[in-house]
């Protein structure tokens, strides 16, 4: 995987297939989804004295392989965000009804793709 100027090798290590759950069942989510919650209140907020000290605690915990907001991917005007937007759902229908959120993914996000492509036009490879 090519990340800028950053290669790195990745390769599954899944004990089970990958699952959308709720976090009230799992307290493991409960703690990404409060740490996760913290780190977006204090980017937001970085003159607060609060938010510095959860930056300070946070960001050597943040690897260059996280994956960070960027508004250009959620800008539905482009056929990028649109994919986006219809693989998110498509993955949350699956888990939904229990079924393995990556099987044929491959397939459905290629046939997403050209479907979108005759609606909005070419992708401009944001």
């Amino acid at each position: 995987m090519s990340l800028g100027s950053h290669k790195r090798l990745l390769t599954p290590n899944l004990a089970f297939p990958p699952r959308l759950v709720q976090s009230g069942d799992y307290p493991g989510i409960q703690i990404a989804d409060v740490l996760a919650s913290a780190c977006r209140r204090a980017l937001q907020d970085q003159a607060d004295v609060t938010a510095k000290r959860w930056l300070q605690s946070l960001m050597p915990c943040i690897s260059s392989e996280c994956v960070l907001h960027n508004s250009a991917h959620i800008d539905l005007d482009t056929s990028e965000a649109v994919l986006n937007a219809v693989i998110l759902l498509e993955l949350l229908d699956r888990s939904l009804r229990g079924e393995d959120i990556l099987d044929g993914m491959g397939d459905y996000i290629r046939a997403a793709q050209l479907k979108i492509q005759e609606e909005k036009g070419p992708f401009s490879g944001i």
